[in-house]
């Protein structure tokens, strides 16, 4: 059916590709046509790689998601999509998204071949390795703002790099530990990485990234050299909302136990899309309102 199909290759996590908007609305390009069109190109690429990449991952875990009480409906483990099928759409998206990446340069084209090789890696290897594990998740968040950069020729600054990493890095912890709170439950075989994590590990380095976030964060709103850069003094204000939103997933975490998709969230969670609503607006009204002189 059409309809696993299109499950198949997750359409509804293209929004993680946001971040590769992240250079552009940094260097005050959102008016610019042309930087918004090669971003938008450079998005649509990581896009489909990634969805062929979610297409192999599906194939080389379908033995393990048919023991996971939410993972065995997907396409390939519940044998409503074979092998060869998922090969031929995984090899189709991966070989869309190289073509037009080779069209933005061989900078943005390096960048998806290190992607795919990573999770190449990830998938058979890596992902059993705790620690490296979320490491490798955060880093697909990492080359998702490179490539934006690449693609427009935006130099990205440490700032970006950092937050970016750390940001994905916490999410990538609390998706582990809803991983380990299911199978502490009864309700899912557990990942061969999950033997080195328990809770109380977990609840630390979740909190820690947190508390490095907010502090790496903070230190970019208030540096002098930052807000001479941007035009604009009250950076730090934008801080509110990065705390409300991590406080908020913070509760999600430990309060509602529900940690599992990042991308539900996004999508269901009124308190979530407040708070990036206001973030991105405040910023916008921060960073652009001098350029236009919104205030006198």
């Amino acid at each position: 059916m059409l309809k696993d199909r299109v499950s198949l290759i997750r359409p509804h996590h293209w929004v993680k590709n946001v971040f590769v908007f992240a250079p552009v609305f940094f260097a005050f390009s959102l008016f610019d046509r042309s930087v918004m069109a090669r971003t938008a190109l450079a998005a649509a690429a990581f896009s489909l790689v990634s969805s062929g990449v979610y297409v192999f991952n599906d194939l080389a875990d379908r033995e393990d998601d048919r023991h996971h009480p939410c993972k065995k409906d997907r396409p390939i483990a519940a044998g409503r999509v074979g092998v060869k099928e998922a090969v031929s759409i995984s090899a189709g998206f991966i070989l869309g998204g190289l073509s037009l990446a080779w069209f933005l340069g061989y900078s943005s084209l390096w960048v998806l071949l290190l992607y795919l090789a990573m999770n190449g890696l990830y998938s058979y290897k890596l992902k059993h390795f705790p620690i490296l594990d979320v490491f490798c998740v955060a880093t697909g968040f990492l080359f998702r703002v490179i490539i934006g950069g690449t693609a427009t020729g935006i130099p990205l600054s440490q700032w970006i790099q950092v937050m970016t990493f750390l940001l994905a890095l916490f999410l990538a912890l609390a998706k582990r530990r809803d991983d380990l709170f299911l199978e502490l439950s009864g309700n899912g075989k557990a990942r061969k990485s999950l033997g080195g994590y328990n809770l109380e590990f977990l609840n630390s380095a979740i909190v820690l990234c947190a508390s490095v976030l907010l502090v790496a964060y903070l230190m970019y709103g208030l540096d002098p050299v930052v807000m001479a850069k941007k035009g604009s003094p009250y950076l730090y204000s934008t801080f509110l909302f990065v705390l409300f939103g991590v406080l908020r997933y913070l509760q999600l975490i430990f309060v509602k136990n529900d940690s599992g998709s990042p991308t539900r969230h996004f999508y269901l969670d009124p308190v979530l899309r407040f708070v990036l609503l206001g973030w991105v607006a405040l910023f916008l009204l921060l960073l652009y309102g001098p350029r236009f002189n919104l205030f006198g």
